[in-house]
């Protein structure tokens, strides 16, 4: 997932990937002079900012005869990043990308136990249902199907649409693969017709190039292009290409994969200089941060996804990866950010400050990382000594970083040729609509409110700042109503405008299929539709519960 974990504006759109990471702790909820508060976490821009005022009016519209205040918490993204991180949120918006092709990458996160349960949701139903153990692949196909079902209707997600897109770029500019798993672009390929460098936008810093620690989709997208794993990415979403592994086979009697890795991938730093080979060491040093009992890296549980069994170095340039299960998505993994190598003295050598500055960061992948300005400019600039250097044919990737951005700023920027590539959404859609550099795209990706139940499993009487959890939001009649309250088609074509598509559902449409049934099938037109009857009559349920009466 991440994918994910996951930032959208990568060319310009107002709103990040990057499923926030928290355990149920306290936050700032309550009550406060006979008034019950719900806070809701939100991005600092200026499209986010309409999306939650909409969603806030509605819900206050709705419910204002009772004494509940709904309160949003405007942060820049690395802030609300943190505030996830520890927990100290009720309500956030936030989105998640696939990390492969299967959709536990999207229901495992809530599994209990698992290390991106956001929201502290503790169903033994649900996780029994996602857990695939001892299940034939139709079997488990299908308890995943009503596993969304469960997550759904018990409120603890409330979706609001799959990420679509709408872009306007130079006709120059050409080459670029876009994908719906991983990392967002692929610029390896990319040409630009006068040779120059691609110049784009990103709205929000970068937080980190370390990929033990990396989860947002700003780090992720940098990663996948200065750096390199045993595979890359293919242009066909889910296939793969040779890497720093130059091959790599698979051994049935033994389950165990081996890559074989070319003597040439090497370090490079900041200034393009080689510091030495990529070895299969690097690849063992790397693994071990993440999957280590004691590693803080919330990805770690992609070695349980991928069913490792064991890894290692045979030597510099061979590694063995052996598995308990032959899973079809395993050769998808070996090019996600959590297994890219690491170089390791220099790893030890810069310790905890490791990928958060120009000079603590080593690049081995098609581009290298040659001016990082947290709060203005990050540049690519094109790895002369990359094996594969000679398919590179730009001379590197400069994004130009703007926060608490604003659209027209974007599309002014492109108008006057200082970036090759905007984001359109709301009134710039309709501006752009017949004109031939527009494309549109439909994602993989998801974005919804997510609810942190804290302390839930039917404890309504009282907010408890030590455990976490606000009683109006622990309660399954509150986060129902809150789900049905508002319009998520008037979100997706008249606020955004910009391809999203309105969802009532969290596992992407037309993104995975067993034997031909794709996932949406069992779910129709999916869960908890727009119905503000409806809504009413669960407010008024749950308030009756909590005993709390109107004004």
């Amino acid at each position: 997932m991440k994918k994910l974990v996951l930032a959208l504006l990568t060319l310009g759109l107002v709103l990040s990937t990057a499923a926030c990471s928290s355990k149920p702790a306290g936050n700032t909820g309550g009550t406060s002079g006979g008034t019950h508060t719900i806070r809701v976490l939100n991005y600092e821009s200026k499209s986010a900012t309409v999306l939650m005022e909409y969603v806030v009016q509605q819900w206050e519209e709705l419910f204002g005869d009772y004494p509940v205040e709904f309160v949003i918490d405007t942060l820049p993204f690395a802030e609300k990043l943190q505030k996830c991180t520890e927990g100290d949120f009720e309500i956030s918006f936030s989105g998640w990308s696939p990390d492969y092709a299967w959709p536990t990458t999207f229901l495992n996160m809530w599994t209990i136990g698992s290390e991106y349960n956001e929201v502290g949701y503790a169903s033994e139903e649900y996780t029994k249902l996602v857990d695939g153990t001892d299940k034939d692949p139709a079997q488990a196909f299908a308890d995943l199907q009503a596993a969304e079902k469960v997550l759904l209707e018990d409120g603890i997600l409330i979706p609001v649409y799959q990420r679509g897109g709408t872009m306007v770029q130079s006709p120059d500019v050409k080459g670029i693969i876009k994908h719906s798993i991983g990392f967002d672009y692929s610029y390896k390929w990319a040409t630009k017709a006068d040779g120059s460098m691609i110049n784009l936008l990103e709205t929000e810093k970068m937080p980190s190039l370390d990929a033990m620690l990396a989860t947002d989709a700003v780090s992720f997208l940098n990663l996948g292009n200065l750096s390199e794993g045993l595979l890359i990415p293919g242009e066909a979403e889910g296939s793969v290409l040779p890497g720093v592994a130059s091959d790599w086979n698979f051994d049935e009697a033994t389950m165990t994969w081996t890559f074989n890795l070319r003597p040439e991938a090497s370090w490079i730093n900041s200034k393009g200089e080689v510091v030495r080979p990529v070895s299969a060491e690097d690849f063992e040093y790397a693994w071990n941060r993440v999957f280590a009992d004691d590693s803080i890296a919330q990805y770690k549980f992609m070695k349980d996804t991928a069913k490792i069994v064991e890894y290692g170095a045979k030597d510099d340039h061979t590694f063995t990866v052996t598995v308990s299960e032959n899973v079809p998505y395993f050769e998808s993994l070996m090019s996600f950010g959590t297994f890219l190598p690491v170089p390791v003295e220099f790893v030890e050598e810069k310790g905890a400050t490791y990928g958060t500055t120009l000079d603590t960061f080593l690049s081995n992948g098609p581009f290298y990382l040659s001016k990082w300005d947290h709060s203005s400019e990050v540049i690519w600039s094109k790895n002369e000594n990359y094996w594969d250097a000679d398919v590179v044919q730009i001379p590197g990737v400069t994004y130009r970083v703007i926060e608490q951005y604003d659209p027209a700023t974007g599309v002014a920027l492109f108008n006057d040729g200082a970036i090759d590539r905007v984001g359109l959404t709301g009134e710039f859609v309709d501006q752009f609509k017949d004109d031939p550099r527009v494309w549109k795209f439909t994602e993989a990706s998801t974005f919804y409110f997510m609810i942190n139940v804290g302390n839930a499993n039917g404890v309504l009487e009282a907010y408890d700042a030590e455990n976490g959890g606000n009683p109006l939001l622990d309660n399954v009649n509150v986060r129902k109503a809150l789900a049905l309250a508002f319009d998520k088609a008037f979100i997706a074509y008249e606020l955004d405008k910009n391809g999203n598509i309105p969802a009532d559902y969290f596992v992407p449409s037309a993104f995975s299929t067993y034997e031909g049934e794709p996932f949406e099938a069992a779910r129709g037109e999916g869960y908890m539709h727009y119905n503000t009857e409806e809504a009413l009559k669960y407010w008024e349920a749950g308030m009756a519960e909590l005993g709390i009466e109107k004004k």
